[in-house]
């Protein structure tokens, strides 16, 4: 009987380590920030900005493209009026790579952490850009 006892906690503690691990591993978030920082969103260009939805946008800085994804949704993501906030390393620079600190601030003034930004081709951008006008 001893041995049933002692058995019992184990088991709890072994279903309570697998399910703080799948926690973990869910709200970590992979960073893979564009290197080099020259190919980075310039945002001291001027910029063209699309919402695809309250979690994903694109840019276009002169000749290049981008898409920007959020880590949550961001709620109100109206693109005349949001703000871009690069990661203190690069704010010199105003270069805006995917690192942590990077953010977009909504319309109502919410910080947003940017997950990841992505380089994509001029055609990309044309059909997420179709896609964002017709929402």
């Amino acid at each position: 009987m001893k041995h049933y006892r002692q058995m019992i906690p184990m088991a709890v503690l072994v279903a309570i380590i697998a399910v703080t691990s799948a926690c973990a591993s869910n709200t970590s978030v992979q960073r893979d920030p564009i290197r080099p920082v020259s190919d980075c969103m310039d945002l001291s260009r001027s910029h063209e900005v699309y919402t695809l939805s309250n979690k994903a946008l694109i840019v276009k800085t002169g000749p290049k493209y981008y898409r920007v994804d959020l880590a949550t949704d961001c709620g109100v993501l109206n693109s005349a009026t949001l703000k871009f906030k690069v990661a203190e390393d690069k704010r010199d620079m105003q270069r805006m790579c995917g690192e942590l600190g990077d953010q977009v601030i909504n319309t109502n003034g919410v910080h947003c952490d940017v997950q990841k930004v992505t380089i994509i081709d001029k055609e990309q951008f044309k059909q997420l850009e179709e896609q964002s006008r017709a929402r």
